[in-house]
């Protein structure tokens, strides 16, 4: 199929793909970086390929890493932050608020709903949501994107998987955006997750980890951020952003 289209460039975040094409056509080749290598053989074949390759990272924190391990000029770096596109949140495609809140989240309309979107995987923080459920009874927890298979609090719901034209509606729906992640997660300095620009197009406030690239993206006029190693922290700052409606709708809109 290439030699027949002969495209412009090979753009791929498989760094064995980019080793084939890069020895076996004259293709430019582009390398997506997420995160740091995890396997002496991508690894490997990296560096036999690091003068060649033309490479987007996603985190300027993942940039500099890369400049440093591996003696790479930032010119040969391109940082490219992830992004959302922002017609799924078109008030012609999204559901109704309170329809979301009656049918799926069962609450009441004055019913503070405190949502997290993303994996389950150990360091994105959802033992932080459950948590907060425990000292904040009053909010109703949302969690989407997964299964927990233990004793929950009875203000906490688990929804496995929703479509992703039906996650806008959910986001749009909610009060508060959590985005609690941890250094548990391998790679926590250099992510940059794909949820935060989703929740950033709802226009909903967010409370997020004062974490790794989080803080390339957020600031504190734009979000309630916390250390997430620090639970006094934590609840302090999530209880400000409970206290106070206005303030969080004015970060949110900044």
């Amino acid at each position: 199929r290439v030699r027949k289209e002969k495209p412009q460039y090979i753009y791929t975040r498989d760094i064995a793909i980019a080793w084939v094409y890069t020895r076996c056509s004259s293709i430019p080749v582009i390398y997506e970086m997420h995160k740091p290598f995890t396997t002496r053989v991508g690894e490997r074949l990296f560096l036999s390929l690091k003068h060649t390759l033309r490479i987007v990272v996603i985190s300027a924190s993942l940039k500099t890493f890369m400049m440093d391990r591996y003696q790479i000029s930032q010119h040969h770096l391109c940082v490219a932050h992830d992004g959302v596109f922002l017609d799924m949140f078109d008030p012609s495609l999204v559901r109704n608020r309170d329809d979301i809140r009656k049918t799926y989240f069962h609450v009441a309309p004055e019913t503070p709903v405190a949502l997290y979107s993303g994996s389950f995987q150990p360091g994105k923080g959802v033992e932080l949501v459950l948590a907060l459920a425990e000292l904040f009874p009053q909010v109703q927890y949302v969690l989407v994107g997964g299964i927990l298979e233990k004793q929950l609090p009875h203000n906490v719901q688990v929804f496995p998987r929703v479509a992703s034209h039906e996650i806008p509606s959910f986001l749009l729906a909610a009060d508060i955006l959590l985005l609690p992640m941890t250094k548990e997660l391998s790679y926590h300095a250099y992510a940059s997750p794909l949820k935060l620009f989703e929740y950033m197009a709802s226009g909903t406030p967010i409370v997020a980890s004062d974490i790794g690239a989080i803080r390339e993206i957020l600031t504190d006029d734009t979000a309630y951020l916390f250390s997430p190693e620090n639970k006094k922290n934590m609840v302090d700052v999530f209880e400000q952003a409970l206290r106070d409606p206005s303030r969080r709708t004015q970060k949110a809109q900044n």
